[in-house]
């Protein structure tokens, strides 16, 4: 999925309804690489974000993922908010079962290639 700058505003207004958002494409006459981040303001505030950070965090964690991420990047300005129809809890069961499967499958093809103890607990300690 390819995420943009209007996509990213359109997640904010979803998570945060009373603040006052815009998406910014030039300021203070300059052109802005909107293509590459997202720049906008929330209640006269300055954020910015890379796409590229957002693009990882849905490959990892979904959408659920990139709304967490939101959150924690507008919380500062407009206080606590929720994370839309997930919650923080139901967001770190899913990462948690996502890294089960992948060790999992790490350990079933280290053990296939014939990899050691040794070697297999020292690819799942940083897998």
């Amino acid at each position: 999925m390819r995420i943009t700058d209007e996509n990213i505003v359109n997640m904010i207004r979803e998570l945060s309804p009373p603040s006052e958002v815009k998406l910014l494409r030039s300021w203070q006459g300059r052109t802005l690489d909107w293509k590459k981040t997202a720049t906008f303001t929330i209640n006269g505030d300055f954020v910015w974000i890379k796409l590229s950070a957002l693009d990882e965090a849905h490959r990892m964690d979904g959408n659920p993922g990139v709304m967490a991420r939101l959150c924690r990047l507008i919380e500062p300005i407009v206080g606590k908010v929720g994370h839309g129809v997930y919650d923080e809890h139901r967001l770190l069961e899913g990462i948690k079962r996502r890294q089960s499967r992948k060790a999992h499958w790490t350990e079933f093809a280290m053990k296939s290639a014939g990899s050691s103890d040794k070697e297999i607990y020292e690819a799942l300690r940083y897998a």
